[in-house]
């Protein structure tokens, strides 16, 4: 019992230096010139309905803590998810019919958006991966696979954005 309270109050005081380390990161003035609030508005830390504090929050990320529009996205995404399955079988038969059509025809020369395309897909996915994964091993440690995974107050937060 004892070893378990001397665990639980380990944990939080190891989070609350890790929330103090990243909001003096913050302060720092040469951070502050690239993380302007003018240009670039961020929150230091977000908690998240879940209860996970989210760090460095941009503003854009904010909008899914609204719960109208949070609903109104899941209540489209609802109405259309077949739509996903069709536009798959559009790509596939336009990748075939693609390559059908280009067979004859001389190649362009893309190398420089396609490298360009990559970087960001990369970045992008990076940047997903950095908000989701915490996020979710937050979630299977402090509740449960199913709520993790099928639960929808997910949609509500950071987490929901990404």
């Amino acid at each position: 019992m004892l070893f378990s309270i001397r665990r639980t109050i380990t944990r939080k005081t190891t989070h609350i230096h890790l929330m103090e380390a990243l909001q003096s990161l913050v302060n720092k003035s040469i951070i502050r010139t690239y993380l302007d609030e003018v240009q670039l508005p961020v929150t230091p830390w977000l908690c998240e309905p879940n209860g996970f504090w989210n760090p460095l929050v941009f503003d854009f990320e904010t909008i899914m803590f609204d719960r109208v529009y949070a609903d109104a996205i899941f209540d489209w995404i609802q109405k259309w998810w077949w739509m996903s399955i069709v536009l798959s079988i559009i790509y596939i038969c336009l990748i075939y019919y693609g390559r059908w059509l280009m067979d004859s025809r001389k190649r362009f020369e893309v190398r420089i958006l396609l490298i360009l395309w990559n970087i960001s897909l990369a970045l992008f996915s990076i940047f997903g991966a950095i908000r989701c994964v915490p996020s979710i091993f937050y979630s299977l440690k402090n509740e449960s696979l199913y709520k993790s995974i099928c639960d929808q107050s997910t949609i509500y937060g950071v987490t929901g954005f990404w």
